[in-house]
């Protein structure tokens, strides 16, 4: 999969490679979403520029916001099922199937 990695703390030119990661698999209670669009909010802004506390190590991902198709799910997921179009909140997970 492909993900915008955030590298350095510097404007978004300098601060994001575009990089091939692994594929993720999903573990108990949790979920593969195929990513259709992502949300960079002020949280997210701040992790760029450096001043975000709660932001993870670099180099991450950021874009605590999501939509997207659930192509993968682990044990204990009951209220989403592969194919669900969902919204999520990623730092700490939330999702609604349409």
């Amino acid at each position: 999969m492909k993900a915008a990695v955030l590298v350095k703390n510097a404007n978004p030119e300098q601060a994001f490679e575009l990089r091939e990661m692994p594929d993720p698999t999903p573990q108990a209670n949790e979920v593969l979403v195929a990513v259709q669009a992502f949300g960079l909010n002020f949280a997210d802004v701040m992790a760029m520029r450096g001043l975000y506390q709660d932001c993870p190590p670099l180099p991450t991902v950021i874009g605590y916001e999501t939509v997207g198709i659930v192509e993968q799910v682990g044990s204990g997921i009951t209220h989403v099922a592969i194919g669900d179009r969902v919204v999520a909140f990623t730092l700490w997970c939330l999702c609604y199937p349409k």
